[in-house]
């Protein structure tokens, strides 16, 4: 699979990386529109790429940006495209907020045509990364996604199964504006119970 990934932060830098050693060709750019090369360095398969480049080229992107930023880009080259965002990486959005609405909805509308999924336990991918995949009856840390689009949550899924965490369908992109500042908790809240996840 091809996976294009959009950011520069250090979730961004070593989700790519991860992604990448999991034999996938990752492609890498920044939130100004250019390539990201700090993402491409010390790894032979991610490779730097302009926004629209990696949008047209992906077959899922994922948009890790605070949600100011994720809504400037540009929509036309996301249509038809599977975009995970992980906005609640960088914390609570005002402009959600004050639309009393998801991150995701917020997003999904500004890239009309693109298949949305919002991936709500961000933080919990950087733990995994950097602590390598877990083996033995260790237990997978949940990751919740959320999205109108059956196929597209899906693909994020297998994604996120692929890295090693356990993705959890959480339904559509409906009231999901409160971001999940994720940990793993020691008894399930959610009706699918493999949502580890605490609200804290």
């Amino acid at each position: 699979m091809r996976v294009g990934i959009i950011g520069t932060g250090s979730l961004a830098i070593v989700l790519s990386h991860r992604v990448a050693a999991r034999g996938h060709d990752v492609l890498a750019a920044d939130a100004s529109g250019a390539a990201a090369p700090e993402a491409a360095r010390a790894h032979p398969q991610v490779d730097a790429a302009t926004v629209e480049g990696l949008a047209r080229r992906s077959q899922v992107i994922v948009v890790v940006l605070p949600l100011r930023q994720a809504l400037q880009l540009p929509p036309e080259p996301f249509i038809g495209r599977t975009v995970a965002e992980a906005t609640d990486w960088f914390g609570s959005s005002s402009a959600a907020k004050e639309a009393d609405t998801s991150a995701g909805r917020l997003l999904a509308e500004h890239l009309a045509g693109a298949a949305v999924v919002s991936v709500l336990d961000s933080a919990n991918l950087l733990a995994v990364a950097e602590a390598g995949p877990m083996g033995g009856l260790a237990p997978q840390l949940a990751v919740r996604v959320a999205g109108d689009d059956t196929a597209a949550k899906a693909a994020v899924i297998d994604l996120l199964t692929d890295l090693g965490f356990d993705g959890v369908d959480a339904g559509d992109l409906t009231g999901r504006g409160r971001p999940a500042r994720s940990v793993p908790a020691l008894a399930p809240e959610a009706e699918d119970p493999r949502a580890r996840i605490a609200n804290v």
